[in-house]
């Protein structure tokens, strides 16, 4: 599952599933707030897993960020 930060925050270290992939966000597209918890930043960087990373090579680009944490900037 892929996972949301804004720039502060960084790459996602407490995770038991590894986001090695770092793909930036359009920012026309930077409607989501930052993962982490506390951050109400607006998401700018989706760290993606090796398998999503291979979709995204294949052309894939909508990918799951999961629930926990999810907010919208409005």
């Amino acid at each position: 599952m892929a996972v949301r930060r804004c720039l502060k925050c960084g790459a996602p270290t407490e995770l038991v599933k590894k986001c090695p992939h770092r793909h930036e966000i359009a920012k026309t597209a930077r409607l989501l707030i930052c993962g982490r918890a506390g951050c109400v930043n607006p998401a700018a960087v989706l760290w993606l897993t090796d398998s999503e990373h291979e979709r995204y090579g294949s052309g894939e680009r909508v990918f799951s960020c999961g629930f926990r944490y999810n907010a919208v900037l409005v």
